[in-house]
């Protein structure tokens, strides 16, 4: 009985969609924490100086809001995807993640929106200060971005429970 369970946790340790959907459900989790505190900004005595809540970029808030608001439901569809495609057994490489092309284009386009999004929410080497002098422009692409991505996943979910 021990042995079954020991040969259980070292074949789901060895197998790389574990470790997918391992890496999925962290990236979803430290994102929810960026959008949390993109949201809410810093607390009262913290906000002297901080630029985000100036009133004359508020449309660009609101933007970078909305990218927040698709992100998170494209990041669920990923785990969502990866957990499904874990349990069908459907066919991955040999890092775990999916071979059609769909899932490939969704999650590129989801990573790379969240990359941009985190690097621009935590100011990674003043690319927050960057992204806020472009304007609407970058929020803009960032949401069709989602958009696609989240549209090519969800297909790609509904493909994979087929």
């Amino acid at each position: 009985m021990i042995e079954r369970q020991v040969a259980l946790v070292t074949d789901l340790a060895r197998n790389p969609q574990v470790w997918a959907v391992l890496v999925l459900f962290g990236i979803f989790i430290i994102s929810l924490e960026r959008v949390e505190g993109f949201l809410f900004g810093p607390w009262p005595h913290q906000r002297r100086g901080d630029d985000r809540f100036n009133p004359l970029a508020l449309g660009s808030r609101s933007a970078w809001l909305a990218v927040a608001t698709l992100l998170l439901p494209g990041l669920l569809l990923a785990l969502v995807n990866a957990v499904v495609r874990l349990s069908r057994g459907l066919p991955a490489n040999s890092l775990g993640l999916p071979t059609d092309s769909l899932t490939w284009l969704g999650l590129v386009l989801l990573l790379v929106s969240w990359l941009v999004f985190v690097a621009g929410s935590t100011n990674v080497l003043r690319f927050g200060q960057y992204l806020r002098r472009i304007g609407l422009l970058t929020p803009m692409a960032l949401l069709v971005c989602l958009l696609l991505g989240d549209v090519m996943l969800l297909l790609a979910l509904m493909e994979a429970t087929r």
